[in-house]
């Protein structure tokens, strides 16, 4: 379950490409991305990740569907999930397929997380670990290290006009990533990875985005179902 967590939280096109403005670059487009989605305070959208893997005993394929809100609240950014997940595994001798549904609530600094897969109903507790959902700042950040950036030809996605940053692995055993970013929210509205042989591996779009709707905060509260005990690690 954490795998999939951390694919769902990091993670994230049929489009008509336009001109980027003269003088562009990659580190004034990262600037002003920065700037504009520290001034979103809210955001609500569904999404769909896609996430395919081999071994040599065959493939996996995750795919998750749901929906994503976003609050600030001073300097915490409130984050919900919800989503369902369907996982198919493509055995060499047979296939089979899981499905599950999860919520996702989290501050900043500790996230819940509540799983139903068939009868099996669990609620965690968790310091965060690595990146927060829907952060942009983090998306750069993560990439800082272990990929070589730089910037292509704006485009258009459903309508909107976005920056398209490239994402080369400094290493050849790592592919590279096309992240797209709202022009006027800053918001990472599509992520698409491939490995070195050019098969996509994980894919992260954003549709029915609503930039600053008006969000209650109880909406980021969590509440224990009944009947299930909360398993707390963060202590």
């Amino acid at each position: 379950m954490r795998r999939l967590l951390t694919i769902a939280c990091l993670l994230i096109v049929c489009s008509v490409t336009t001109t980027a403005r003269a003088g562009d670059t990659i580190e004034s487009v990262e600037k002003d991305i920065l700037k504009k989605s520290s001034e979103t305070q809210s955001f609500s959208a569904t999404f769909a990740m896609a996430s395919n893997s081999s071994t040599p005993n065959g493939a996996t394929t995750s795919k998750w569907t749901g929906t994503i809100e976003l609050l600030m609240d001073g300097d915490k950014r409130l984050v919900r999930m919800e989503m369902k997940t369907v996982s198919a595994k493509q055995a060499i001798a047979s296939g089979d397929s899981t499905e599950s549904s999860m919520l996702l609530i989290s501050d900043g600094t500790v996230q819940h997380v509540y799983v139903e897969q068939a009868t099996q109903k669990t609620a965690m507790k968790t310091k965060m670990q690595g990146d927060q959902p829907a952060d942009s700042g983090a998306w750069f950040k993560t990439v800082r290290d272990t990929y070589n950036t730089k910037l292509n030809k704006s485009e258009s996605l459903d309508g909107r006009e976005v920056y398209v940053i490239e994402a080369n692995a400094k290493k050849n055993t790592l592919g590279k990533t096309l992240a797209y970013f709202d022009k006027k929210s800053g918001i990472l509205l599509k992520t698409v990875t491939h490995d070195t042989k050019g098969n996509m591996t994980n894919s992260y779009t954003v549709g029915e985005l609503k930039i600053n709707p008006k969000i209650s905060k109880e909406r980021f509260e969590f509440k224990v179902p009944a009947g299930v005990n909360i398993i707390d690690m963060t202590k």
